[in-house]
């Protein structure tokens, strides 16, 4: 399966702004441990967002008709409750995170999709930033301490050389093609390996 770096997520969410922003909230579905649906309406058609996390997260609009449980688990039932239409999805930094944000039945609201491989998550926030849940149970990492009723800590960015930046320029001890390659991943943002 294809790894979804960040050029190729900024891409999805470049189109998917087009078609779902200011869409209202339909219906929202968690059919599996690591997936959430959201069904919206934007005034032409129904559109479903699904956001995968996990191994394989993905996030893209789909077709697919997928089972749902039963019982709806407590993560989507408290989404069903708060988020209520789109207001926009952004790539807020160079990393692959998502930001959704909603107007919500009594606020505003922010769902942050961090779609890092394994250590991928979903987090609603209220609109002071206050963590409201997860999907998963966050765990600690480093400096890192993600709680309910506190505020959210975004990914920590590493003091990286921005691609953007045109006078990036390698340390001349690089002679070869695989110690260029670890210097590009370890020292430059965005970059994925490819």
């Amino acid at each position: 399966m294809l790894t979804i770096d960040f050029f190729i997520l900024e891409q999805i969410v470049a189109e998917l702004a087009q078609q779902i922003t200011g869409a209202s909230v339909a219906k929202i579905h968690q059919p599996g441990d690591d997936s959430l649906v959201i069904r919206f309406w934007n005034g032409r058609q129904n559109l479903k967002l699904l956001i995968q996390v996990g191994q394989g997260a993905r996030l893209h609009l789909t077709e697919q008709n997928i089972p749902n449980p039963f019982h709806p688990p407590r993560f989507s039932q408290l989404l069903r409750a708060r988020l209520k239409r789109l207001e926009s999805i952004s790539v807020p930094g160079h990393d692959r995170v998502v930001e959704l944000n909603f107007i919500g039945s009594d606020q505003r609201y922010r769902l942050v999709c961090e779609l890092i491989g394994t250590r991928s998550n979903l987090y609603l926030l209220d609109e002071a930033g206050l963590l409201l849940d997860a999907l998963h149970k966050p765990h600690p990492s480093g400096d890192r301490v993600l709680q309910r009723g506190k505020p959210y800590s975004p990914l920590s960015q590493q003091d990286r050389l921005s691609l953007a930046n045109v006078a990036l320029a390698p340390p001349p001890s690089l002679t070869d093609a695989d110690s260029f390659e670890k210097w590009l991943l370890q020292n430059v943002s965005p970059m994925s390996k490819g």
